[in-house]
């Protein structure tokens, strides 16, 4: 059906043909109602905005870039591991879910050299910056002169636009669950918290909220390496009291130290309520159970495109330039239909 006009859909709607344009132009200007409305409308006769045309009306490209900047050598980033590139899917699911309402459509670039970026600006009315987590990247998106936001590890960025995962609240949710889940003490793994400001936001988080919750705390960092979780796992071990649970900067880190136990014929010492960090898919793979803390990339990255897209309509009057969506704990898959914790072995 694609003949189908925006009278059509406007009627379908009961709307205007004009409330119809700014849905897809101007999507801020329109009740939620309304645009919901008009999204059915268009769902159910098959209609599709010419967003080339509506580009030129507005002497722009129609284009909004998610872009990618590698980055230098470094001892860890969590990017570079394969394991982690579901996370990327679920960004691209999440922007491309609004993009699609809107008259722009969504362009994907990895730059290796921010020198590349300024070459970039000029084919895109707006950019969107994937895990920003260095000044150099920040300064170099806002010296572009178009609009922009910084996602999603990005709550020290103060003076530019962003939407941030909040990593002290998702570290404060671990605490509380464990509280939750009876335990009087908790260890907490680490790994990298010199080179990662995410790890360390995250110990913080937890910290604030083992104090709240009154729960005893026990440190472990330096896990990135095998000898340091046959070290941890040891140490956990040969504890007495058996009321404690385990919190994980990440799912990786946890997963691997629960290998590590059955490799040193321990599996118990792991076998308490334990949380990660991230909600990786493969939790649902795994003959364990544990929760997780999950930062919604979809959400950020939906809520950023939508920040970003306010921004290109409203022509730099004053606008909401910063957000924080905020994680969300989630059980694992045995620990959501009642069963108890498992061990991997």
């Amino acid at each position: 059906m694609g003949s189908t006009t925006r009278d059509q859909v406007a009627l379908r709607a009961g709307v205007s043909s004009a409330t119809v344009s700014r849905v897809y132009n101007h999507p801020e200007q329109v009740s939620s109602k309304k645009r919901e409305a008009v999204f059915e409308a268009s769902r159910e006769l098959g209609y599709v905005p010419n967003k080339t045309a509506s580009s030129l009306r507005r002497s722009g490209t129609g284009t909004i870039t998610l872009i990618e900047c590698a980055k230098p050598p470094r001892a860890y980033y969590w990017g570079s591991l394969r394991s982690f590139s579901w996370f990327f899917a679920d960004v691209i699911h999440g922007i491309q879910e609004m993009i699609d309402r809107t008259m722009y459509t969504l362009q994907l670039k990895r730059v290796h050299d921010l020198n590349e970026l300024p070459a970039l600006a000029m084919h895109t009315d707006g950019i969107i910056c994937f895990d920003v987590d260095r000044q150099e990247e920040a300064d170099a998106a806002a010296g572009l002169g178009i609009p922009y936001i910084l996602a999603h590890h990005t709550e020290s960025f103060h003076d530019h636009p962003r939407c941030s995962t909040d990593n002290r609240k998702g570290g404060y949710l671990q605490a509380a669950y464990l509280a939750e889940a009876g335990c009087s003490r908790a260890w907490y793994l680490t790994s990298y918290l010199e080179i990662v400001a995410a790890h360390r936001e995250r110990l913080e988080g937890f910290l604030e909220g083992a104090h709240t919750h009154r729960l005893d705390v026990s440190i472990e960092s330096g896990l990135e390496s095998p000898k340091g979780r046959r070290a941890c796992v040891r140490r956990i071990a040969g504890r007495k009291d058996t009321e404690y649970g385990i919190a994980s900067v990440n799912d990786l880190t946890l997963i691997q130290t629960r290998y590590t136990c059955s490799e040193l014929g321990l599996p118990s010492a792991l076998d308490v309520p334990s949380v990660g960090y991230d909600a990786m898919p493969v939790r649902d793979l795994l003959p364990v159970s544990f929760a997780s803390i999950d930062l919604r990339p979809s959400a950020v990255y939906r809520r950023a495109a939508e920040m970003l897209v306010r921004m290109i309509s409203e022509s730099g009057e004053d606008t909401a330039v910063s957000d924080t969506v905020e994680p969300v704990l989630i059980p694992g898959p045995s620990q959501a239909r009642g069963q108890p914790h498992q061990t991997l072995s």
